[in-house]
């Protein structure tokens, strides 16, 4: 069964995963990444967080096991490692599968592959950092 780590848009990025108001470029980035699952701009400017680790079957899995439904999701059994406290994971936000060398985005139905091998490969970057650290905070490259 496949690890997946799990990034989420988190500009202002504090302990209580509150956001802060942001400098108007920095909400745009959001705006699409959130509204239309572009996530180019959010990549480039390091807005994205490898946040937990995930172990499920499927990409599809991974919607309702890191969403706070009856409870924390946090504690969900199929979540290995996770960093501090988290929001639910929403659109815009991104599984990658390092075995699979492949990553994707959450969209408003379901999850859309990234086919920008660049993009890819700095969340594999990024998501290997953060399972080496134990699933203390690593920024995301630029």
């Amino acid at each position: 069964m496949p690890d997946f780590t799990v990034h989420h848009l988190q500009p202002g990025k504090t302990q209580d995963a509150s956001w802060p108001v942001a400098e108007a470029e920095t909400q745009e980035l959001v705006r699409s990444a959130m509204i239309s699952g572009k996530i180019s701009g959010a990549l480039e400017h390091g807005l994205y967080q490898p946040i937990a680790q995930v172990r499920c079957a499927e990409i599809h899995e991974i919607y309702p096991i890191t969403n706070h439904i009856e409870h924390d999701w946090t504690t969900n059994p199929e979540v290995i490692q996770v960093s501090g406290r988290q929001r639910s994971t929403s659109v815009g936000d991104i599984a990658v599968d390092l075995e699979a060398g492949k990553a994707w985005v959450c969209q408003s139905i379901g999850w859309g592959e990234i086919e920008d091998q660049d993009q890819v490969a700095r969340l594999i970057e990024a998501s290997k950092n953060f399972l080496q650290s134990d699933g203390a905070p690593a920024a995301s490259p630029h």
